[in-house]
């Protein structure tokens, strides 16, 4: 009740046409994996103007390996599909304030889409869009003019799931326990052994390519655009919050609503994202200077050794 049944859908159909539990799921799989490439792909095109950087994204985001351990791995339905439509949101935020076309509707899909599938997530993404929001008041002309069109997209989201929060609403006064609450204070994660188990891929973390990525952009850093260097703050900011750094934020916000969240490691799903944009913005910036190819690698040589010392160093006892 507390999670929208429509991702069951495709897995329905799927059973119905195949006949075959495992390959049903697989089928499902497939086309959750096929949707949220084209769509990865498509707010690329409008982002970028570029086909490659749309279908480098598309590869980085989606074919990752934390998506495909929430897919495949925990099988977190909820999360894995509401992943779905965050390019959605993250676009129009970017469009109501930056480009001429204010396509707002954009986002009141992505976040109706995030609604009905995980509530979690709703919840995060929420908090990633006033970040955004405060960020952008600093940077973009207008703002408060451009401002109303974020308010069409909240009230028509709002809107368009009546019905969930309606649910929503029935379980809490019924005093129904929809997730488990208590204490969120971090995962517990030491920051130098959260960056080896990224390069590891282990327990649903970014892997080794969009990890070295990230570290080889941040080497680049000169070379990079304002937006690219917007983008990995956040995605930093939020892969903080999954370690012992925050620990101090965390202990304030048990005492808030986000509590719901009963593991930190959610917020990974933020960091994934907007380290993809990174990544990819990181590949053209090689792609498009040879002699930086050259460079990296023997500044990635060089600071891997430092990075070492420095996992060593931030390791606990």
């Amino acid at each position: 009740m507390a999670y929208g049944a429509w991702p069951l859908y495709p897995i329905a159909i799927a059973m119905l046409l195949i006949n075959n539990s495992v390959n049903d799921i697989y089928a499902a799989m497939i086309f959750f994996i096929f949707v949220s490439m084209i769509i990865a792909y498509a707010m690329g095109i409008k982002v970028w103007s570029s086909k490659k950087k749309a279908l480098t994204f598309s590869f980085l985001y989606v074919l990752s390996a934390y998506n495909f351990n929430w897919l495949f791995g925990t099988f977190g339905l909820g999360q894995a599909i509401g992943y779905i439509f965050v390019p959605f949101i993250f676009y129009e935020v970017y469009s109501i304030f930056f480009l001429k076309n204010k396509e707002w509707y954009f986002l009141a899909l992505g976040m109706t889409g995030v609604i009905y599938t995980h509530i979690l997530s709703t919840l995060i993404y929420s908090s990633v869009i006033l970040i955004t929001l405060i960020i952008i008041n600093f940077m973009a002309d207008g703002f408060w003019k451009n401002f109303k069109y974020f308010i069409y997209a909240y009230v028509t989201s709002l809107l368009s799931t009546l019905f969930y929060w309606n649910n929503i609403k029935e379980l809490y006064s019924a005093d129904i326990s929809t997730t488990s609450v208590g204490s969120i204070a971090s995962a517990k994660l030491g920051l130098g052994d959260a960056i080896v188990e990224s390069l590891n891929g282990n327990n649903g973390t970014f892997g080794p390519l969009i990890t070295i990525l990230v570290i080889v952009g941040l080497i680049l850093w000169n070379k990079q655009s304002k937006f690219a260097k917007i983008t990995v703050a956040i995605g930093l900011l939020y892969f903080l919050g999954t370690t012992t750094v925050l620990n101090l934020v965390w202990n304030f916000l048990n005492h808030t609503p986000i509590v719901m969240i009963p593991w930190t490691g959610r917020l990974r799903m933020v960091s994934n994202f907007f380290f993809a944009v990174f990544a990819t913005e990181t590949v053209s910036v090689i792609v498009n200077d040879k002699n930086e190819y050259v460079k990296c690698c023997v500044y990635f040589s060089g600071n891997i050794y430092m990075l070492s010392i420095v996992i060593y160093i931030l390791k606990p006892e």
